[in-house]
């Protein structure tokens, strides 16, 4: 993380890896939702899928 501005960088990080979680990229404008394993666990991932922050998404994606 790096803040190029003047302005105080406020960063909040909370976790209790209670599924499911969403992590937003904003240099990659994409977010990811990982269910089972946190990203970078071991355990099995039964979900685990990327989107285009200003993607278009059908409600149910299947």
């Amino acid at each position: 993380m790096i803040n190029d501005s003047r302005a105080p960088l406020r960063y909040l990080a909370v976790s209790a890896m209670t599924e499911p979680d969403v992590t937003v990229y904003p240099d990659a404008d994409r977010s990811g939702v990982f269910v089972g394993s946190s990203p970078g666990g071991r355990d099995e991932r039964p979900l685990e899928k990327f989107y285009e922050i200003d993607g278009e998404v059908s409600y149910r994606d299947e």
